[in-house]
């Protein structure tokens, strides 16, 4: 399953920052597709990873505690992110996010989950 998260992150970064840098917008419709098999291969490993981990009693509240996590950091994602946007551009955000997703496959792959 760890490898499923690391490949899965690893290829979302590489992705995305090609996505971020092409100039053809047929070929970032073709990297926007492909973007998403490879963030579900890791998300799915992700939930799968964290509901075989919680005890059945607590699950929901572990789930529900996710959600709530998640939504914050998406939150201030979108904040930052907007904000490095008009600072630099939008071809620099995704090279952000990629590297973003690069150092977390490779941290990934140092601690092996």
């Amino acid at each position: 399953m760890a490898r499923c998260i690391i490949a899965g992150t690893a290829c979302t970064g590489i992705l995305t920052f090609a996505f971020g840098v092409v100039g053809v917008p047929v070929a970032a419709l073709l990297l926007s597709f492909a973007i998403g098999p490879f963030y579900q291969l890791q998300q799915v490993a992700k939930q799968t990873a964290l509901q075989l981990s919680a005890e059945v009693g607590v699950l929901p509240k572990v789930l529900a505690a996710k959600g709530t996590v998640d939504t914050l950091v998406f939150a201030a994602s979108v904040f930052l992110m907007s904000f490095l946007a008009d600072q630099f551009g939008v071809s620099a955000v995704y090279a952000a996010a990629a590297v973003l997703l690069g150092g977390a496959a490779l941290l990934g792959r140092r601690i092996r989950l």
